[in-house]
């Protein structure tokens, strides 16, 4: 269905809009719409945008025009040009007058003192652009809404049940994001990216014997991908068996740069197999070199195993100290 527009309209300067740049953004991506002048307050100073949609058989149809914006509230975010560029295609995209189906093209350019931002490509190459904008500016609501549209516009494209199931995944609805991310691997189980969605849903939901089942599947595919040992060797650890753990992570690379992964769980592997002088010949190795939180946080572990509580918590207040959030719970829980 068409819709009627007045995108003009809403460039006309609004009165008594107090709130903040950030505030205003919130408020447009709930759809009120009013907002979209404060928007362009908060942009650019001076930019031009043209939005243009078409096909093979129909010519382009395009609207262009220009700002000049002596209202613009400075911003820290430098990357404002593209910013202002995605909200202003999603409204165009939701309220310009024409049958987004008939278009099988669109093309955006939004020039502007900080530089050109392009946006080009086919309806749902468009809109998965604007997810990955929404992805990385946490608007995860509007982010749904978009993947939704794509999969009630294409029900046999696995590629949009698996950018929902992340969208869903982000926002922690697990049970969603694994319903949509097995849609996504059973419509075309040779996509390894399909596999590890679902294989860190999984995961998060706790599934720890599905996850396995996912992540040796996609290694028999991948076998190079040490990012999937990592999390199989890790996953083996928690199902309490340290040998599949062992031979998993023995498969990393010592110069790759999941090497401090590997000596982590190696370390967390021999702890586990009441091997206590492995496990911190490995990691007290490791800490010559890499004093993070998360090796510093092994190193607790292991010391805990060893019931040497006084060793364990000093490693978890200096893990905890680095930001390492494991670590501070594993201190709340057996040093206080």
């Amino acid at each position: 269905m068409k819709k009627t527009i007045y995108p003009f309209v809403l460039l006309l300067p609004l009165i008594g809009l107090q709130t903040s740049c950030r505030e205003t953004e919130t408020q447009f991506l709930n759809k009120d719409t009013k907002t979209l002048e404060k928007i362009m307050e908060c942009g650019p100073l001076n930019y031009s945008f043209s939005f243009g949609v078409g096909n093979s058989q129909q010519p382009e149809k395009a609207i262009t025009f220009k700002v000049n914006n002596p209202k613009r509230v400075n911003l820290s975010n430098t990357d404002s040009c593209r910013r202002y560029t995605f909200l202003i295609v999603d409204y165009f995209l939701d309220e310009i007058l024409f049958d987004r189906d008939a278009y099988s093209h669109i093309n955006v350019v939004f020039t502007s003192d900080e530089g050109e931002q392009k946006i080009e490509g086919s309806y749902p190459e468009v809109m998965e652009s604007m997810i990955n904008y929404y992805f990385q500016n946490m608007h995860l609501d509007r982010a749904l809404e978009i993947a939704k549209k794509l999969v009630e516009r294409s029900p046999n494209d696995p590629d949009y049940y698996w950018i929902r199931g992340r969208v869903f995944y982000e926002m922690k609805k697990y049970r969603e994001a694994l319903s949509d991310l097995k849609k996504a691997v059973q419509m075309n189980p040779e996509k390894t990216a399909f596999q590890e969605s679902l294989g860190y849903a999984y995961v998060a939901d706790s599934s720890f014997t599905e996850a396995v089942g996912v992540f040796t599947k996609l290694l028999d595919k991948d076998f190079q991908n040490e990012e999937a040992s990592i999390e199989l060797a890790w996953l083996y650890l928690q199902l309490n068996l340290p040998d599949e753990a062992l031979k998993r992570a023995n498969d990393i690379s010592s110069i790759s740069e999941w090497a401090g992964a590997k000596y982590r769980l190696q370390s967390m592997a021999y702890a586990k197999k009441n091997q206590p002088d492995s496990a911190n010949a490995i990691i007290s190795r490791l800490l010559l070199t890499d004093s993070s939180g998360a090796t510093l946080r092994v190193a607790g572990n292991v010391k805990l195993m060893e019931k040497k509580l006084a060793l364990a918590c000093d490693y978890f207040t200096k893990a905890a100290l680095l930001g390492d959030q494991e670590a501070l719970q594993l201190h709340a829980k057996n040093c206080n």
